[in-house]
Parts: C-alpha cells; structure tokens; sequence
C-alpha cells in the first residue's frame, strides 16, 4: 500500500499570536516525526497553490474577496476570537486547498491508495461566509463537492474547465436551494421501478463509482484532535 504525503514550507509562514494552540510548532513535530526510518516508503510531494474555482465549491465570493482585501502586509490582525492572520496565511491556506483536491485527485486516479496532507491552517470549522476554530477554508467539505462520484466520468480526469463549470452549478445551486444537501441526480424512472435490464446496465458503473467512493472519504484534523 502506498501513501503519499503532501506539504509545503508556505505552511509555517501561517503566524498566531504567541502560544496559540494553532501554532507552526505543530507542523514542524509532523515534519519531525515523518522524517524517521519508519517512514521511509511514504511518497512525498509538495502540495500545490489551490484555485479559487475550488474555494467556491465551499465558500461565497465577497467573503473570498474580503479575506483577500483583509490579508496583512506586515503583522497580525483578528478575524474572530481566535483566528488571526498574518502575512503568509493567504498561501498557507491556498496550499491547504491545493493539497486537499491533489491528495484526492491522486488517490481517486489510483497511483496512490491514500494520502496525508501535512498543511495549515487546518481546514474543517470554516462556514461558507467566515472563519471559525482556527480555519479559514473548509478544505474537507470542497474535495467532497470537487470529487462527486456521481457526476464524474469513470474512466477519464475532471478537467480544470469542468471543474470551473461544476464551480458555477455548485453556487447556482446553494442559491436555490439554500444551503440545503449534496446535489443529486435524477434517477431513471425505469431504475426506480426496478427494472432488471436498467439496474444490469448500470450496475458496473455504480460499482465502480462506489468502490473509488470508498477510497476517497476525505478528514481534517485540527489542534482539537491531533
């Protein structure tokens, strides 16, 4: 079984006031750690700058840009009780978001069979318009939407363009609906009545989605559970 780890310096550049719990220290005892013999057949890499095309998978627009606008030059500002950013948030928390959707692109791909993704700020409490624990993007909740077996081909990679398209269907989505599920498509009415030959047509299709499903059930752990 092969697992791939992905990380990158960027991470450490995410400062919080002295002795927050969400601190690069953190990192830096994961770096450590991994570093041991033991761990010698882990497949690593660095994780690549995210695009806002996945970032709206989760999180609207004027709150994107309004972090954006917020994001320091020098020192450090609060946006909540006890989440602050500092200069290098901004690539910290891009590189969270473009290790996540790597991490599961390889393992949905089948070159790695799972993935750890060594990033901060972690990426789990955000809410779709503000930070929250710590986080400012929820990186877990965006490669479940990036990564909907339901919508993807079973044999070809989404591409970027598809994967902007979906970014567009996901917000006009959340607006009518409101906030409410994972979108879900139609199934055929001769499916529902349970028609032998429907359900043996796609039968293979379904197994095959839901066995790369299984593969790809995507966590983030924060201070709260390290």
């Amino acid at each position: 079984m092969t697992t791939l780890v992905l990380t990158h310096p960027a991470c450490l550049d995410h400062l919080t006031p002295p002795g927050h719990p969400e601190r690069p220290d953190r990192l830096r005892a994961i770096d450590q750690v991994l570093a041991e013999d033991r761990f010698d057949r882990l497949v690593r890499g660095e994780a690549p700058e995210g695009t806002l095309d996945s970032v709206t998978l989760c999180h609207n627009e004027h709150y994107i840009s309004e972090l954006r606008h917020i994001a320091p030059t020098r020192g450090l500002i609060h946006v909540d009780a006890d989440t602050s950013m500092s200069p290098g948030t901004w690539e910290a928390a891009m590189r969270g978001v473009g290790g996540a959707v790597a991490a599961t692109d390889a393992v949905m791909a089948g070159t790695q069979n799972n993935a750890f993704v060594a990033v901060r700020p972690p990426g789990h409490h955000a809410e779709t318009n503000k930070p929250m624990g710590f986080c400012f993007f929820d990186n877990a909740a965006m490669v479940r939407s990036e990564r909907d077996v339901l919508l993807d081909p079973p044999d070809a990679a989404v591409s970027r363009h598809r994967r902007a398209g979906r970014a567009r269907r996901a917000r006009h989505h959340r607006q009518r609906a409101a906030g409410a599920g994972r979108r879900q498509r139609q199934i055929p009415r001769r499916v529902r009545k349970r028609d032998p030959a429907a359900l043996a047509e796609i039968q293979p299709r379904a197994d095959h989605r839901l066995g790369r499903l299984r593969r790809t059930l995507p966590g983030s752990a924060g201070v709260d559970q390290s």
